[in-house]
């Protein structure tokens, strides 16, 4: 014999679940009705598996090595909208060389504002190489008492556009181009939107 199970109930329970369906919303409604209860079961099954939407989209796109360095904390991912009606999953290095660990997060309430950011912690030391986490060119460069600090923004082929804050020094490149400007103007405080030629591929040290 045979007892067939779906979290925790046997058949005759089964059975009887069903004749109350039937009674309460008519025939018609059983196979909607089962439809529902079987993606409850396999949402369910994914949940004991620790797979959620996002791990799904990437596991499609991405090849197991990719997905799984993903799953381990060893880079960022992001949905980038729909192409043609299906979603398109891009996944970023992350900016470290190290697990991230966040002291502070996105959104979080601060007295007069919004946290608008992840605060990294660097293992309690300054100076830590910033990599570029995907393929772009810097768009701007900031300067500020206050706010990101000294901040760069790379601009992504697929519209996106990544920003580090608070940052020690830029790339030497970056640092030429910032400091050239701030001796002209004889300011410190600077707003920098420079042309698309500085370019930066993933892994690069941008700051």
């Amino acid at each position: 014999m045979c007892t067939f199970l779906i979290l925790g109930v046997g058949t005759q329970e089964l059975l009887l679940i069903l004749l109350v369906a039937l009674l309460l919303f008519g025939g018609k409604k059983i196979p909607e009705l089962m439809k529902g209860l079987g993606k409850g079961v396999k949402s369910f099954r994914d949940g004991m598996n620790g797979l959620d939407e996002a791990d799904k989209k990437i596991r499609s796109n991405h090849d197991a090595e990719s997905f799984d360095a993903c799953r381990a904390g060893r880079c960022l991912r992001h949905d980038m909208g729909r192409t043609g009606g299906r979603y398109v999953a891009q996944v970023f290095r992350s900016p470290f060389d190290f697990p991230i660990l966040l002291s502070a997060n996105f959104g979080e309430l601060r007295p007069n504002h919004f946290h608008n950011g992840l605060d990294i912690k660097t293992q309690g030391v300054t100076g830590k190489p910033i990599h570029c986490i995907a393929d772009g060119y810097v768009s701007r460069v900031a300067v500020l008492h206050g706010g990101y600090g000294q901040a760069i923004y790379i601009t992504h082929p697929n519209g996106l556009t990544s920003v580090y804050g608070h940052v020690v020094a830029f790339s030497p490149e970056v640092e030429r181009y910032v400091r050239d400007y701030q001796y002209a103007n004889e300011t410190f405080v600077c707003n920098l939107f420079p042309e698309p030629d500085v370019s930066g591929e993933e892994g690069d040290v941008i700051a």
